[in-house]
């Protein structure tokens, strides 16, 4: 199920807007927004000495074992994915790994993004409780 609902579009998707780039001559440069979750459990220490390029990417297989595990897999397959493609294609492409995107809502229900933000403006939803100023139990 979530094979044919997260994983499969995700990677899917992201190839059907890649080939449609590299059937134009014109475009130079694809700038990928992808997710903190593509690259955020390579089981490497990230320290400051650390090089970070389009090697740096979740390992599906840590992926799996977490919570989350269908959407980090999505995450991490569509980027694996979109820079194979671009490496093959000869199209330049970037890739921004934001940790939260905010914007006007595809669908009728509240994604993830979503929710951590309403739940810092509303705390009575549950995501950042833990005092009654709405944060951290440490204050």
């Amino acid at each position: 199920m979530f094979q044919t609902e997260l994983i499969d579009p995700a990677v899917k998707g992201t190839l059907n807007v890649l080939t449609s780039c590299a059937r134009i001559p014109t475009i130079k440069r694809v700038v990928f927004t992808s997710s903190m979750a593509a690259v955020l459990l390579t089981g490497r220490p990230l320290t400051a000495e650390t090089v970070v390029d389009e090697t740096w990417f979740s390992v599906p297989e840590i992926c799996e074992k977490q919570q989350m595990k269908w959407y980090l897999l999505s995450k991490t397959l569509a980027e694996e994915a979109a820079w194979d493609f671009v490496k093959e294609h000869g199209l330049d492409m970037v890739s921004i790994n934001p940790a939260i995107v905010i914007g006007p809502l595809l669908q009728p229900t509240i994604n993830t993004s979503s929710f951590a933000v309403l739940s810092l403006v509303n705390v009575t939803v549950g995501f950042f409780q833990g005092s009654e100023k709405g944060g951290h139990a440490d204050r």
